[in-house]
């Protein structure tokens, strides 16, 4: 594309920070920042028209604390870790609450419960309940968060016996929307003097003299602060950190009558379902496939489309249901599930790596975002 001299010399004039990515991390940190510094020029750049990663892709989860994802995550990670991650979701979802009412991202407390395939798979998170929850009652100061309940009671019913007869329940869980939040979220950032700008992808850039050189589409944009907020897609500019991508599929039925009561997780979460406006959401599933599915690329698997369709047939006995919407959307991981959040360089910031929880964390992670930033 070839620009005018005006174009060059003014569509961008001289911002003091500039964030790339218009997700929930890179508006929150937007919020966040401009609410530390008002008078300073606070811009998001984005990519793509509507943010594309997984910021209103993903399933509307407000959740923090599942046993079995947290014991497969001591496994690999130290316990301390593990702590600071659990509180990092859940102040991200309290501040979340505080910024956003309830009612402008339809958010709803109705829970979380995790269901199981067999009785082994539950006794032995069951065995481990009371220590879980004491290292959740450290990070957030919620006593006996995770409870046990009966299958009929968690609001599946008793419609299958392809589930195991117990679940375990957090009640400090729930549910919202997340292109609704997203939207509110901008509103507030636009209030408080964010400038947005869609269809603009970082080329390169070069930190110098106190200056960030950023090219954007063949346009140069100068700013004293860059911060990148591109969860998986930060690979493109920081390889070498440990981001690794990963997919996830979500299907979303046609209308029916026998509606789910709640939100549900099972198989370490990487299974997760609920109800929306009575229809059927069931998403994830890359456990099945998980080389497959650690790709930046959009698609779909129809090994694991099969085997959602089928969860819903068999597991939740609803037969014959029909899959209008499905999409896909880009998380991303690593050897921690805790985000990155560092100055890579003087005057260049991540914060990346959401670990799938960015409804959860990334109210929190914008604050540390803030906290960083000294002009």
């Amino acid at each position: 594309m070839e620009y005018s001299y005006w174009e060059h010399k003014h569509w961008f004039e001289k911002q003091d920070i500039v964030i790339v990515g218009a997700g929930l991390t890179g508006t929150l940190s937007a919020i966040a920042i401009k609410k530390k510094f008002p008078n300073r020029k606070v811009a998001v750049i984005e990519a793509h028209p509507i943010p594309r990663g997984a910021s209103t892709k993903n399933a509307g989860f407000a959740c923090f604390a599942t046993i079995g994802e947290i014991l497969d995550d001591l496994s690999t990670t130290s316990e301390n870790k593990v702590i600071e991650t659990i509180s990092l979701r859940y102040s991200g979802l309290s501040l979340l609450k505080e910024l956003v009412p309830s009612v402008s991202m339809l958010y709803s407390g109705n829970g979380g419960c995790e269901l199981f395939n067999t009785s082994h798979e539950y006794d032995k998170c069951i065995d481990k309940l009371d220590y879980v929850n004491s290292l959740i009652q450290e990070a957030t100061g919620l006593s006996n968060c995770l409870s046990k309940v009966k299958i009929e009671d968690s609001g599946v019913g008793n419609r299958t016996s392809q589930l195991y007869k117990s679940a375990i329940f957090n009640n400090n869980e729930g549910s919202l929307n997340p292109v609704k939040l997203i939207k509110q979220l901008n509103h507030i950032a636009i209030n408080l003097g964010v400038s947005f700008h869609y269809g603009l992808k970082v080329n390169s850039y070069n930190a110098e003299n106190d200056k960030v050189y950023v090219d954007v589409n063949g346009m140069e944009l100068i700013c004293q602060e860059l911060i990148f907020c591109t969860n998986a897609f930060a690979q493109d500019h920081f390889p070498q950190e440990d981001i690794k991508p990963a997919r996830n599929i979500v299907l979303v039925s046609v209308p029916h009558d026998d509606v789910l009561q709640g939100n549900y997780h099972c198989e370490q979460g990487y299974i997760y379902f609920r109800n929306i406006e009575n229809r059927l959401l069931i998403g994830g599933a890359r456990n099945i496939n998980l080389l497959a599915e650690s790709t930046s690329k959009f698609g779909f698997n129809p090994e694991i489309e099969s085997f959602l369709k089928e969860f819903a047939h068999s597991k939740l006995g609803l037969k014959n249901l029909q899959f209008p919407y499905k999409w896909s959307g880009i998380i991303a991981t690593g050897q921690s599930k805790f985000p990155i959040i560092k100055k890579v360089e003087n005057h260049v910031y991540t914060a990346v790596r959401m670990g799938g929880m960015g409804v959860a964390i990334s109210s929190a992670v914008a604050q540390q975002v803030a906290d960083l930033i000294e002009l």
